[in-house]
C-alpha cells in the first residue's frame, strides 16, 4: 500500500506540503486512508461495481473485510503515589483482541498528565515496538481524549510536548497508523495494568 502516492507519501519525500486529506479534511490521506477509511472514498466504492453491496452488508459488515488489516497498539500511563516515576504500558492487538506483544517499563520524573500520555506512545515501547518487530499497526487507542484530538488534527501543535507530537505523527506516518481513537479507561485496562506493572521491575519488561 506505501507504493501509492497519498499525500502522507508525498509529504514524506517532501514532493508536497502538507499530508492532510483534501476530501475530507478529517485525517492525514495515508493509503489505507484514501483507499478505505476516507468517507469521500466510501462514495465512489457505492457508485462502482460494489453498488448496492453496502446496502444489504451495512458498513460495520463492509468493514470486517478489512479485517485481516487491523491491528491495535493500546498504551497507558500509571502513577504511584507521590513517586517521581511513572509507569507506561503498551500493548498490540489482533482484529480479534489477541494480544501479539506487550510491554512494561518505568520512567524516572513526572511529567504533566498530557505529556505522559504521549510518552507512553512514544517511548513505552508502543510505536518503537511495532517498528522493532514490523507490526503493522492502523489504530492507536488511548483514554484521553485530549491526546487523540492532537494527535489527529492536522494543525502544528504549539504546546509544551510540540517536539514529542511531532515525532509521534511522524512514527504514525511511517508505519501507517490511520488514527488515534479515544476509549474509556475500561476499555484501556490491559495498557494500564501494564503500566501498573512496571513498577515492579527495575527494567523494561517485553
Amino acid at each position: 500500500m506505501n507504493t501509492i502516492s497519498s499525500l502522507a507519501n508525498l509529504w514524506k519525500r517532501k514532493f508536497w506540503f502538507e499530508p492532510s486529506c483534501p476530501r475530507c479534511g478529517a485525517a492525514v490521506e495515508t493509503s489505507d486512508h484514501a483507499c478505505f477509511w476516507c468517507g469521500e472514498a466510501w462514495k465512489i466504492w457505492g457508485w462502482t461495481l460494489f453498488d448496492g453491496l453496502f446496502d444489504d452488508l451495512k458498513m460495520t459488515h463492509v468493514m470486517d473485510m478489512f479485517s485481516s488489516f487491523l491491528r491495535n497498539l493500546n498504551t497507558d500511563v500509571a502513577i504511584r503515589g507521590n513517586s517521581m516515576s511513572i509507569g507506561l504500558g503498551a500493548a498490540i492487538r489482533d482484529d480479534k483482541g489477541k494480544v501479539i506483544v506487550a510491554c512494561s517499563k518505568s520512567m524516572v520524573g513526572s511529567f504533566g498528565a498530557e505529556i505522559e500520555e504521549f510518552l507512553a506512545l512514544r517511548g513505552a515501547g508502543g510505536l518503537p515496538l511495532t517498528k522493532f518487530y514490523n507490526i503493522p499497526v492502523k489504530i492507536a487507542e488511548v483514554d484521553a481524549s485530549n491526546v487523540a484530538s492532537i494527535l489527529n488534527s492536522t494543525e502544528s501543535f504549539l504546546g509544551d510536548a510540540k517536539f514529542i507530537v511531532n515525532d509521534i505523527k511522524a512514527l504514525f506516518l511511517d508505519i501507517d497508523v490511520c488514527k488515534c481513537q479515544a476509549i474509556p479507561r475500561s476499555g484501556n485496562s490491559l495498557a494500564y495494568n501494564l503500566a501498573l506493572l512496571a513498577f515492579s521491575f527495575a527494567r523494561e519488561q517485553i
